[in-house]
Formats: structure tokens, sequence, C-alpha cells
């Protein structure tokens, strides 16, 4: 199953930003197999075995999972396990959890004590917005610009922002050191001959996975992650997982949203636009924290998305991921 998700993403050019639309098409049918295999020998028994009584406690939501996956398992889209395959609509694994990810079990250790319990004044409007819309030798990436415009002017209009010359390897994580919430906004490579090396791209070079582990952030809530490709992880190496979410996981960070495959240049800032939106509304809202808010935000706006697109337009939504608490 990874190794044919795998082959349909790169041949029909998902991999990378560009996409034709009849190529997202051909690989819809070549993955809708390998969703429908997932959905019936892997996570369908998982979730009928889980004990009614834990649904009947969610009266005010669904459960959250988290998966911790290794070998090839880990770079199979679990959260999103289903049969796409009926004509009068289908069902998945979002209609019944929401997910999460983790590399390893070691990472939810000492973070499972606090689930993101901080305030909108906290999170506040100094959150480091870190875009990169146009660098040197590489595609340029539009919807970047829509992106940030929506998070300055609606939701963090005081929001720190590292642009263009001011987005260099040096600045980028010492702006992340000193703040809850970090959105970066730019595109992500991965080395799977030296995982370590995979980077962001910033205005300067490469700010690579190795260096950021350098950083300790003390004061790590969510990161965003907006980038192409951000929980690819080495092929090589599945149960020993560096890749760049995970590393924002390994720095503090108790929750990182990323993706595992391209994302459309519309899709990013509407995801964004309403993770956010329910994030903070969520915060308000929450008496004693008893489940993860960010996995439930970004649970609700990529079902946004999913409710807004075509049935057979599902390789659009399934890219958007939650790792840790």
């Amino acid at each position: 199953m990874s190794s044919q998700l795998t082959s349909a993403l790169r041949d029909f050019g998902l991999r990378s930003r560009g996409a034709e639309n009849d190529h997202e098409h051909q690989a819809a049918n070549d993955v809708r197999p390998v969703l429908a295999k997932l959905w019936s020998a892997v996570v369908e028994p998982i979730l009928s075995s889980i004990d009614a009584s834990l649904y009947d406690a969610m009266s005010d939501g669904i459960p959250h999972i988290i998966w911790c996956t290794t070998g090839p398992l880990a770079f199979l889209p679990l959260h999103a396990a289903g049969d796409y395959r009926a004509k009068a609509g289908y069902i998945d694994a979002t209609d019944f959890v929401v997910s999460s990810y983790t590399p390893t079990l070691a990472m939810l250790l000492g973070k499972s004590s606090s689930l993101v319990q901080t305030s909108n004044s906290a999170a506040g409007d100094k959150v480091p917005i870190v875009p990169q819309p146009n660098v040197p030798g590489y595609s340029q990436l539009p919807g970047v610009v829509g992106e940030v415009e929506i998070m300055r002017t609606t939701h963090f209009p005081g929001s720190t922002m590292l642009a263009d010359g001011d987005a260099k390897v040096e600045a980028v994580p010492a702006a992340m050191t000193q703040h809850e919430w970090v959105h970066l906004a730019f595109r992500g490579v991965q080395d799977l001959d030296e995982p370590l090396k995979s980077a962001f791209i910033l205005t300067d070079g490469r700010l690579e996975v190795s260096r950021l582990m350098s950083h300790s952030m003390r004061n790590a809530q969510p990161a965003v992650l907006s980038a192409c490709q951000t929980v690819t992880g080495d092929a090589n190496l599945p149960d020993e997982a560096v890749h760049l979410t995970a590393c924002m996981l390994a720095t503090g960070f108790r929750s990182v949203v990323g993706t595992m495959w391209s994302i459309g240049d519309g899709d990013a800032p509407a995801v964004a636009d309403a993770f956010y939106s329910n994030l903070k509304t969520m915060l308000e809202d929450a008496g004693p924290v008893v489940r993860s808010q960010v996995a439930y935000a970004l649970h609700d706006a990529v079902k946004g998305l999913h409710q807004s697109l075509r049935q057979d337009e599902f390789l659009r939504w399934i890219p958007f991921v939650h790792f840790g608490i």
C-alpha cells in the first residue's frame, strides 16, 4: 500500500506543486484502492474494537486518537482511510475520530500534562509569521500571499513578520524561541538520504533539521507548517522518523500541523483561516482542558474544505495532518 501510494503521488506530480487537474484525477483513481484497503484491514477493525463507553463519554464531539505508526505504515494516511469508490458517497475515518500522529511514543512524554493550555492573550498578536513566496531557484508559492494577508488582518494584526530579507537562518529560530505560536509559510524540502539535512528554504539558505533541533522551544505550543511535504519522512528509516514536522516536536513544540504532500495554493489559506478561527474560539470557551484543541481545530477546518470539494477531489484535503498532543 505504501509503495502504491508513493508511486501514484510521484507519477502524477502530486509531490510537487502545480499538478494538473487531470493528473490529480488519475492519481485519485490509483489511490482509492489503497485507502479502501487501509480502512478494511487496519483502521476500521481498530475503531470497532474501541470500547463503546469511550464514544458515549464524548458528548461534545468524537474521540481523539494518536497514531504511532512504524515501518511502511508510517507513510500511509490512516486519518483518511475509507472506501472512496462508492458513487453515492462514502465514509472515512474523519467521520468517527479526530486523528493525530506521533513518530515515537517518547515524543509524547512530558507533553500530555499540558494539552495546549494557552490563552488567546498568550497567543496574542505577536505570532511570528514567516512567509517566503519567492525564493530564487524554486517555483513560486502564490498562495502564501493570500494566506499571510488573512493571518495579519483577521487573526494576528500585531504579528511579528519575518519576510524577505528578515527571514534568515539565524533569525527564524531566534524568533521561534520567543513565542508560543509560530506560522511558517514557505517551502520545505526533504533529503531522503540524510534526513537531518531536510530543511526549510529561507532567504539566505537552508534551515536544516539538525540546526533547528539545536534550539529549545521552551514556550512552544502549536506550530503550523504551511509548506510542501513537511511529513514525507525517510523511506529508508521509517521507524526513526526524521522529518520537518517531527523535528518541531523534538525541539519542544507540543503540537504541529504539517502536510503529507503538496497542497493547493487556494486550499492553504482557507484551511489556515478556518483553523485559527476554530482554535481561538475553542480556547475562549475552554474550561478544564480535556482534549487537544489544536487537533480538533484542524479536524474541523479540514472537514470544511472536504465538504466544499467534489467527491473525487479527496487528494486535496488528505495532506493536512496533525502531530503531537
